[in-house]
């Protein structure tokens, strides 16, 4: 458990149904960010500290693309996320290499392996596993999983063109 003044960013977080969850334990300080912004109307007003519009297709920068997670803090400065969770459909797997090169700013990740390329995937496990503890969603348990049986099931499993596979990194 979370101290309730942590940061927790929800990338991906649609209608706010994760939002609505934080609120009920006691949480304060979440963004969100979705691509929709259809979908981020719907969020009530107030349930987040703040709400972005992100379009991780979109290109920036001389047709690079890059992803930024704007969150502001009273002190202007971001040190530490203690959580961050990622659902952003077709677009996960473009966040790999922006979370291997901030890992020290997160203390847990939900990340959907969906819709991407597995090669990429099994890198971000790969770089992680020194580092952090895996689980995945069971019969609605979390059940640990080593990186080398998470890596033969992304490998072997995950349908990345459908379904795809939660996966909660815990900070060791």
């Amino acid at each position: 458990s979370f101290n309730k003044e942590s940061i927790i960013f929800d990338a991906g977080c649609g209608t706010g149904l994760v939002g609505l969850e934080l609120k009920k334990f006691g949480y304060k300080n979440f963004h969100g960010a979705d691509l929709s912004q259809k979908l981020l109307d719907t969020i009530p007003t107030n349930l987040y500290q703040k709400l972005i519009k992100v379009d991780l297709n979109k290109p920036k920068r001389g047709g690079r693309k890059k992803f930024y997670v704007y969150v502001k803090t009273p002190s202007g400065k971001i040190k530490k996320v203690e959580f961050i969770k990622i659902d952003i459909e077709s677009s996960n797997y473009k966040l790999v290499d922006c979370l291997i090169k901030n890992l020290d700013k997160f203390k847990a990740i939900q990340y959907e392996f969906a819709k991407g390329k597995k090669e990429k995937f099994i890198q971000l496990i790969e770089e992680t596993k020194k580092k952090f503890d895996y689980y995945i969603n069971v019969d609605n348990e979390l059940k640990e999983m080593s990186a080398v049986d998470l890596i033969f099931k992304i490998k072997n499993e995950v349908d990345t063109k459908s379904t795809g596979l939660d996966v909660y990194f815990k900070q060791k």
